[in-house]
């Protein structure tokens, strides 16, 4: 019933499903490897270091650039997991039973912000965050593109959803540090050009092609800037 009421389109067979898994046993299965001394060393990070991202390693050699795809995976503890975990199930679910591409769209943008992270921070980084931001930038622009639509025929949901909205943007902003806030942000941003560029209109909802090719083009570019600046450098 709880499970229901957190995410009612989670399946055993979704993408979102086996994206759970696969952060979860990222989690767990190091413990094997590197026991824990005790309960508080189970609950914090473990170190893998190659899977995590480098930004210094990875902006020098670009050999170790797989690390904006595989630190998408690992978290650096127990909460930042479980909090994720939450996002991943009340947000990206939804958004895989409304269109199931938008899960691969997110962890692209996931990627694509770890790469301007990689660009403007030096550290570790790791976590779905960037890929979970981008699912909430996605659903803000089905929101802003279907709005004639969802106000017709949804008017009380689209009061309640764009208060979540509103108030998923406000948890966004409240960050420990600048650089996660900035993560959070890049992700956001580029789920919105995405969103605006790639998702389908529902039936009867005005369409305006060329503002639909304004948004893939920006999405294409914000895809090729930051990749051509890193492998320049």
């Amino acid at each position: 019933m709880m499970l229901d009421m957190i995410s009612p389109h989670l399946t055993l067979c979704s993408m979102s499903t086996f994206l759970l898994l696969a952060i979860t046993l990222c989690l767990i299965v190091p413990q094997f490897f590197w026991f824990p001394h005790d309960y508080v060393h189970f609950l914090t990070f473990t170190n893998i270091d190659k899977a995590y991202l480098d930004t210094i390693l990875a902006r020098h050699n670009h050999l170790y650039l797989y690390q904006t795809f595989t630190s998408l995976f690992f978290h650096m503890h127990f909460l930042h997991w479980f909090n994720n975990s939450l996002m991943l199930m009340f947000m990206l679910t939804a958004m895989e039973y409304m269109w199931w591409p938008n899960v691969l769209i997110s962890l692209l943008a996931g990627v694509i912000t770890n790469i301007y992270v990689t660009l403007m921070f030096e550290g570790i980084f790791m976590g779905l965050s960037g890929a979970l931001a981008a699912a909430l930038g996605i659903y803000i622009a089905y929101i802003i593109s279907n709005w004639d639509f969802l106000l017709a025929n949804y008017y009380d949901t689209m009061i309640r959803s764009s208060i979540f909205a509103i108030f998923m943007l406000m948890l966004m902003l409240v960050s420990n540090n600048r650089k996660s806030t900035s993560l959070h942000f890049i992700g956001l941003g580029l789920g919105v050009l995405f969103g605006m560029g790639l998702l389908p209109r529902h039936v009867n909802t005005p369409t305006q092609s060329y503002l639909s090719m304004v948004f893939k083009v920006l999405s294409l570019i914000s895809i090729a800037v930051p990749v051509i600046i890193i492998m320049a450098t």
